[in-house]
This record gives C-alpha cells, structure tokens and sequence, in this order.
C-alpha cells in the first residue's frame, strides 16, 4: 500500500466493514476519528468524546505537531474545556522508540509536551513507552478524551437525521499547509540557509504557533454547530474531498481564498511540491450556514480565518483558480514524503 493515509476504499472495506457498531453507546461525533459516548456510557450526567490524534513520526517538531494535531481534533469534534481542571482534555500518548534512541532527547521530547499540552490547557498521560527493532525513528500516537461542548454533533441526534449541507459555506482556519511549512523549515535548514536569511527560516518554521486553534475550539462549540474536519496528511485538497464524502454533498471550491504565507508558497516553489496537497495538520474545515460570521469572530479571536466555497447538491466537486476549473480527485499521498 501507499505511504500515509489509507485510500478511502482501503479503510471503508477493511476498517469500518469489519467492526460491529452498538448505536445504543456511541455515536459518530464529527467527521474526524471521534466518538461521543451516551451519558449511559459515560459519566452519568454529561456526553464525553474520544478523538483519535494522528501520529507523528520523527523527531523534527514532534512536540508542536503532536500537540497542533491534538487541538485540531479537539475543537473538529467541540471536546469541552473550561477553567475548572476536572473539565481539561486529557491527552493520552504512546512512543515507540528506535534502539538508537538516547534518555535525554526522550526527557526532553516528555518535558515540552507537557510543556505545550498544559498551555493549552491539556492533561498529558503517558500510556506506554517502549523501545522497538520495528521503527527506525520516533513514533509518537494516542488519542484525547474529555467532556463534549454544548454544540457537540452527534450528541443530540442520530447520524441518519444529519441536516442536509448544500448551500452551506466552506470555511478554513488556519494558514494553507501549516505544518508541511514548518516541518520543511526545520529538516531542510541547512539546505534552504543557502538560499534565504535565517530570520525568514524562523518565521517559515512557526507557521504551526500561529494556528490559535484552542481560540477555534471556543468558538465553534458556542456558536457553530456544524460539521468541523481537522486537516493532516493529503492537504487541503485530501480534506475537501474527505469532507465532501462525509458530508454527501459536492463542492465548489475558490483556491485564491484560502488563506496561506508567503513562506509556504516560496518552499513549494523551491521543492516543487503542490502546497495543496501538502501536510495540513493545524488548519481545519467548517461547514457553516454563515461563513462570513464565523469568519468575523475567528478575526476578533486573532485567527485567520477564510470563507473558501460552498457545499453543492450533487457529486461535483470542483476547485477554481481564476478561470481555471477542476474535478477534486480522491486524496494521493502526501507532499511532505516527497522530501521528508
């Protein structure tokens, strides 16, 4: 199979074919990897959501990316979080560790996870650490739990009473590729010194800090119930159509709306890489019935926020520069293992 995420086909036929799937407890929570548990099995009185995180892999910004791609998850399925510490998502992680593997980079990698974690208001819980013959590098993975937020979907309804989603707006947070951006800036230093000043490798390798997603988190769980994706592997282009499936509904899509640096646009250049197919962990996709609202807030929250398309009636899933249109194709692999 091909490096990355499983194809759509992949995961439908081997994955969710193969699961038995009790309604009465769980039900789909958004539409990323998380789950919204019954009051029956959960605590009693309120809805608690599990949301897978994706793994990292390599050491490069493994704590920035981990903690990026647990917020993402975390305001994609509106996970609750207030100033009271019993209401704090907690993060759950495992680590594989390759045999060449020193204590002291490890110390370090643990210390500035809880580091992020808890300034975002996260607990860290370390499951299992071990060291593995099988990798060749550092794989870090895990999952989030915590209450549900009152916009929670899923929480109120079953999936077969989901509204129907044409003519609602796309929007996306977030900077276009923030984390391929960094991850680049930060592998490839040496190589791209020779090329721009180092203040400017700075600033391309903090695209990820700027993101704000625990700001997104707020907002979409006061005010914006609709269904919400958290973009990692195959870019923006692997999320549109992720979100298209998931949501039964074709899209149009202008690609000069979304909002992206300069950094990304001139690393892509050099690497000859697509920006919209690179790795997006830190930005997500909303489907709202007012794009411009939360547009509005996302700005007074400091977040850069865009109104990108529109959800369509039908299959079409088309994206647009200027006057050049195209068919959105299923999600290929990921940019980033062109150079990473």
């Amino acid at each position: 199979m091909r490096l990355g995420k499983l194809k759509e086909s992949v995961w439908q036929r081997s994955v969710e074919k193969q699961l038995h799937k009790n309604l009465n407890r769980y039900k789909t929570a958004s539409l990323g990897d998380a789950l919204v548990l019954s009051p029956e099995a959960g605590s009693g009185r309120t809805a608690w959501l599990t949301a897978a995180v994706a793994p990292v892999r390599g050491w490069i910004l493994a704590p920035e990316r981990l903690v990026a791609r647990a917020l993402a998850s975390a305001a994609a399925c509106r996970m609750g979080s207030g100033p009271d510490l019993r209401t704090y998502p907690q993060l759950h992680i495992s680590a594989i560790l390759s045999p060449e593997t020193e204590e002291q980079p490890f110390k370090k990698l643990v210390r500035d996870l809880d580091r992020l974690a808890w300034d975002q208001n996260m607990f860290l819980f370390v499951d299992r650490a071990e060291v593995s013959p099988a990798v060749t590098s550092l794989l870090l993975y895990g999952w989030l739990q915590g209450p549900a937020g009152s916009a929670a979907p899923g929480a109120g309804a079953p999936e077969k009473g989901r509204p129907d989603y044409s003519g609602w707006d796309i929007c996306m947070a977030g900077d276009l590729a923030a984390e391929g951006t960094a991850l680049i800036a930060a592998e490839k230093r040496p190589e791209l010194e020779q090329r721009y000043t180092r203040d400017y490798i700075d600033a391309a390798g903090t695209t990820l800090d700027r993101q704000a997603l625990k700001r997104m988190q707020d907002i979409l769980a006061k005010h914006f119930p609709g269904p919400v994706l958290d973009l990692g592997q195959g870019g923006v282009f692997g999320g549109l159509w992720e979100l298209a499936v998931a949501a039964r509904v074709g899209l149009s899509v202008e690609l000069k709306r979304i909002p992206v640096r300069q950094h990304t646009i001139e690393l892509c250049e050099y690497y000859r890489l697509n920006p919209y197919k690179l790795h997006s962990g830190g930005n997500l996709l909303i489907l709202c019935e007012d794009g411009p609202g939360l547009v509005d807030r996302a700005g007074q929250a400091g977040v850069r926020a865009a109104v990108i398309g529109r959800a369509e009636t039908g299959n079409d899933r088309t994206v647009s520069y200027d006057d050049e249109v195209r068919y959105l194709e299923p999600p290929d692999m990921d940019e980033i293992y062109k150079i990473v």
